[in-house]
């Protein structure tokens, strides 16, 4: 029995088709998961892989697709809703105080600690890899982001506090202590479609929720035509009607933009694979 399991973001799992189900579409398999989810870190990711090995026994004629996300994401279960995945924590800190145990952070600035992060998420990836070979599944993973870009923390800071702890110099030593590890077989999604004005650009498709308190935001995320390009020049040749099926979808949500979110495809998969939801 041949079988694939993706995990990831939602670079991985989105409201319209990604690379991680291009591939999927693209193949040949008696059963085909994805387990990604919006706003996920590398704890999630990690946390419902295991969840899903410890369910389904991976073997080796399984597919384990991973899109690893970026550092400085804290995902939390919490009793009675799940998990929490509300994605870079840098986006929403304020200047208060925070609390670990018996130890207290005076602001927000110093619990995102990016060598925190850096230490913890390195750990992660390469645990799970070396794990994995020994499973002898077929990895294919990549990288929303360069981890390269990592040893150039300056996206890291907040340039208007600018009040991060000691520790920042470490980073880049992190990142370089587990180079072998952190490189992927499809390399960084985000450098693979990004351009200068990307959120500016009105010839993209925008968006709507009923969550949110701005309307008509602009697409952001890779588009379907943008997943289908990041796998082709992977070196994986896609087949006529998984192409169809991707260029009917980026035709659906730039006809029909502004598109409310959620989408119907997003549902089609089961969210809730594993224990914990």
């Amino acid at each position: 029995m041949k079988r694939i399991f993706a995990f990831g973001c939602s670079f991985t799992k989105y409201h319209y088709p990604t690379w991680a189900d291009i591939i999927i579409s693209n193949g040949i398999y008696d059963e085909s998961y994805n387990m990604g989810r919006s706003g996920a870190g590398n704890q999630y990711i990690v946390t419902k892989l295991w969840e899903a090995n410890a369910l389904y026994n991976f073997c080796e004629t399984d597919t384990i697709l991973i899109g690893w996300t970026y550092f400085g994401r804290e995902d939390r279960y919490i009793e009675d809703s799940g998990w929490h995945t509300p994605g870079n924590s840098y986006q929403f800190l304020q200047n208060s105080m925070r609390a670990y145990n018996n130890y207290i952070c005076e602001n927000d600035f110093i619990w995102y600690n990016p060598l925190h992060f850096a230490m913890r998420d390195c750990m992660l990836i390469t645990s799970t890899k070396l794990a994995l070979q020994q499973l002898k599944v077929n990895i294919i993973d990549a990288q929303v982001c360069s981890y390269e870009s990592f040893k150039d923390i300056n996206h890291m800071k907040d340039t208007e506090m600018n009040r991060y702890p000691l520790g920042l110099d470490d980073v880049p030593f992190i990142n370089g202590m587990y180079d072998n590890y952190l490189k992927t077989c499809l390399g960084s999604i985000v450098s693979s479609y990004q351009y200068p004005g990307l959120e500016d650009d009105t010839t993209r498709p925008s968006w709507t929720n009923d969550q949110m308190s701005f309307q008509n935001k602009i697409e952001s995320h890779p588009l379907p035509i943008e997943h289908l390009k990041f796998v082709e020049d992977s070196f994986i040749g896609v087949n006529y009607d998984t192409r169809k099926w991707v260029h009917s979808w980026q035709d659906y949500i730039q006809q029909n933009s502004p598109i409310h979110y959620p989408l119907a495809y997003a549902d089609n998969y089961n969210t809730n694979m594993g224990w914990s939801g």
